[in-house]
């Protein structure tokens, strides 16, 4: 298989976007997601109960629902493949993720851990890769309730901030 310098460059846009839609939602880094989906994305879940929505209502399900009791998150992707044609594109992502979950009960969290794929189709346009669909197909999740010492909970805690990975500016302190 011969792959082209202008495929080279597309796979590595696209990879980019993924990447900043991990980190978007495990660092809470907003502004990424916004590189990610196009204005009319729709993002599909089939089997999880969320069925069909916009990215801005993932988002807001995120930041919502979600993140007010996530103490730690993180998406692992890995073994992407690329169809790339032109002006669009699809791509098949493994994804790995790990969160802990506070509960109401101190010192117990509760972990999920999960392998999906991420089916994305691309569309390129102003100069830029956007996922304008996608599903996520879950293929594994495990959940459990784990009980973790009040200084290791810290120490996640502090780890998982943002405020050390990107600092305010100092005419912003």
């Amino acid at each position: 298989m011969t792959i082209t310098e202008q495929e080279l460059i597309a796979r590595a846009e696209i990879q980019e976007v993924l990447t900043c839609y991990a980190q978007a939602q495990d660092q809470d880094q907003w502004d990424l997601y916004e590189r990610v989906f196009t204005p009319d994305a729709v993002l599909e879940f089939p089997g999880t109960g969320l069925g069909n929505l916009s990215a801005a209502e993932f988002r807001a399900f995120i930041e919502t629902k979600f993140n007010p009791t996530r103490l730690s998150g993180q998406h692992a992707l890995a073994n992407t493949t690329f169809a790339i044609d032109g002006g669009s594109a699809r791509t098949i992502t493994e994804v790995l993720s790990f969160t802990l979950q506070c509960t109401d009960r101190e010192g117990v969290l509760t972990r999920m851990r999960g392998n999906s794929l991420y089916v994305d189709d691309w569309v390129f346009s102003n100069g830029e890769w956007r996922i304008r669909h996608r599903v996520t197909a879950q293929k594994n999740i495990e959940t459990d309730e784990v009980t973790y010492t009040p200084k290791l909970i810290a120490a996640i805690r502090a780890g998982s901030s943002t405020r050390w990975v990107f600092p305010e500016p100092e005419a912003q302190r």
